[in-house]
């Protein structure tokens, strides 16, 4: 057993059977430790942990507690409690117009019960080799702790934890002058000003285009600006762009492509008073059939155990939550749907996701109306080994609910076909995204003149990433990156995901390489163009981007989601290493021409195995959903 010492090295922990422990997380100031001491101190998570360190306050970290068995069960029995809406016991009370509601968010439900899940393992263990301890613990912890002891008091005053999905908020990026900056709307405060903002659109801007009677294309959830191909193309006035969760138009560029678009932004909304007031009735009802549902706690008690011990309890409050507001949330949203699809012509759906909330609501209202849906290759860098299959059908990007299935190239058409989905269901079509930069590839002035380094942070989906070993890990590489590159006297570039609640990097960067440029807007592709060479952080979709530019790559490998092997990595068409034989081939890329020479050829010959229809995708997927 290992504790934290004040010097952040690792130093073998007494026997504390008979003390107090305080159970410490982020939820918790760290002043509410000092009325302890001498106290034995376990944090739960890396922001607590890093805080104690910061502070030369001795501690252990919950992750000693639990082992690589542990760490197995928790992942793959969270696949298994989100799918908790299919049991007959209680998925007759979920249902409404033949979809069943709780299904639609069970990614958010998934993205709560990961972390639930390791911090109920890692108590129960904690309390079964110190069963005669006293529990001092935070409010978040409270309700486990109580699961498996009575000696338990709260460290801090807060008589009720708020718990955050991940959908209550969007988190949007924006850019002044050189400066970066993010921040969370609610999602109430969003719609407000997605519908304010659109008002606006549509009557200095006329972005509302005259219903055509020809039939529609519907697009679900598409960037505007990632596929602006096809709003630029002759089929736009057969595209319908139906986005309830991001806008259509958020800056100029998206705005210049939808004013310059035959396609159709719908207005769909509720206005007439008889059918709100129906809507209302239906949610009044299925509240009523959600509460009674509830009735069925020995249905709950049983589903939601783990090792033989049910978390019902100490879950319930949060999951009751998300599910009594997701489930009146989707009648409006289904209801909204059906005005859609009774409003317009459409001829095809296509989806990036089929586990999207609104995306299965549009595939189970296109499927009773005999309409053909579609589902697109959602990324060309991924887990596309076979034993990956269970999770990317959990993750929406096999087509198991969508009628075809448009792949990229050879490379996914083969793993789908490995995946046992049949052939007559995929058509090799290409990547809209990808068109702009084909037709403009020759024509770019590239300068190399930096080393660009596109990080990934650890993702709350797997129970891996939230060990602190894992953070730590990623933490390193970006430093030990950063002090490589300063070796060779090379400019960095940071391309974040604005998206993804990355981990703040940017004093790791900072400190090493003073004059590092951290972007987090922007398109990727203006900054691979330019750089001499990528490095990117485990498997990312710019190591494809970047092949695509003829860029060498290094993929440096930091944690292990036991998904296989990529066909990126198999095809050795960029060199993956971990960080201790980094700078060797990053020396190698740099000078050896050869060397360097040899992954581009590699590169080009993977993009090829990756991409057809280099160029005209667009054209050929439009083409193909007119006469699906």
């Amino acid at each position: 057993m290992t504790m934290i010492g004040k010097n952040g090295k690792k130093s073998h922990m007494i026997n504390f059977s008979t003390k107090t422990i305080i159970f410490f997380d982020s939820s918790s100031n760290i002043e509410n430790l000092k009325s302890y001491p001498t106290t034995y101190v376990i944090t739960f998570d890396y922001e607590s942990h890093k805080t104690l360190q910061k502070n030369n306050i001795q501690h252990q970290i919950s992750d000693d507690f639990l082992d690589v068995v542990d760490l197995q069960t928790i992942q793959k029995k969270s696949y298994h409690f989100s799918c908790w809406y299919n049991e007959s016991t209680i998925s007759q009370f979920l249902e409404y117009d033949g979809i069943n509601l709780g299904e639609l968010f069970y990614v958010e439900f998934h993205y709560s019960l990961i972390p639930f899940l390791k911090k109920f393992v890692e108590i129960n263990n904690i309390i079964k080799k110190f069963p005669e301890s006293k529990f001092i613990v935070t409010s978040d912890l409270f309700e486990i702790t109580e699961t498996f002891s009575n000696q338990v008091e709260k460290l801090d005053m807060v008589t009720e934890s708020v718990h955050k999905f991940l959908y209550d908020s969007i988190r949007h990026s924006f850019q002044m002058g050189k400066h970066s900056f993010t921040i969370n709307i609610s999602k109430k405060n969003y719609k407000k000003i997605k519908d304010l903002s659109y008002n606006i659109l549509k009557t200095f801007f006329g972005i509302t285009k005259s219903q055509s009677n020809t039939e529609s294309i519907l697009l679900v959830e598409f960037d505007t600006v990632k596929h602006r191909k096809f709003f630029a193309s002759d089929h736009s006035k057969s595209i319908i762009t139906f986005c309830r969760r991001r806008p259509v138009i958020w800056n100029l560029q998206s705005l210049s492509i939808i004013k310059n678009s035959n396609c159709i932004v719908p207005e769909i909304e509720i206005h007439n008073e008889i059918i709100k007031n129906t809507i209302e009735s239906i949610k009044s009802e299925t509240k009523l059939k959600i509460c009674s549902m509830w009735k069925n706690q020995n249905f709950f008690k049983s589903f939601f155990t783990l090792n033989e011990i049910s978390f019902w309890e100490c879950m319930r409050s949060f999951f009751i939550k998300l599910c009594e507001e997701r489930t009146l949330e989707a009648i409006d949203e289904i209801n909204i749907t059906k005005k859609l699809f009774e409003k317009y012509k459409i001829r095809s759906v296509l989806v990036w996701s089929e586990n999207g909330f609104n995306e299965q609501i549009v595939l189970n209202l296109a499927r009773r109306l005999s309409i053909p849906t579609v589902l697109i290759q959602h990324g060309g860098v991924g887990f596309d080994a076979p034993v990956a299959y269970k999770y990317n059908v959990f993750a929406g990007i096999l087509p198991i609910k969508s009628d075809k299935f448009i792949t990229w190239g050879n490379a996914y058409k083969e793993h789908a076909l490995s995946c046992g989905i049949p052939s007559k269901k995929i058509e090799a079509l290409g990547s809209p995204i990808y068109d702009e930069i084909f037709e403009k590839k020759s024509s770019f002035k590239i300068e190399k003149n930096f080393i660009l380094l596109t990080p990934t942070s650890p993702a709350q989906t797997f129970v891996n990433d939230l060990t602190v070993k894992t953070q730590e890990n990623n933490e390193f590489a970006i430093r030990e990156i950063c002090k490589i590159i300063s070796k060779f006297n090379k400019k960095l570039v940071v391309k974040m995901k604005s998206w993804q609640e990355e981990l703040n990097i940017s004093n790791i960067v900072k400190e090493i390489i003073p004059d590092a440029i951290i972007v987090e807007q922007g398109d990727v592709f203006s900054y691979i163009k330019n750089c001499e060479v990528l490095i990117a952080i485990d498997v990312s979709s710019t190591i494809l981007e970047a092949q695509i530019l003829e860029k060498p790559v290094i993929s440096v490998s930091v944690k292990n989601w036991d998904l296989g092997i990529p066909s990126v990595f198999a095809s050795n068409s960029c060199v993956n290493t971990n960080i201790e034989n980094f700078e060797y081939y990053l020396k190698k890329i740099l000078e050896d021409i050869d060397f360097r020479n040899q992954f581009i050829k590699n590169g080009n010959d993977y993009v090829d195995y990756s991409l057809i229809n280099k160029g005209n995708a667009s054209e050929k997927i439009l083409e193909f959903l007119k006469i699906i």
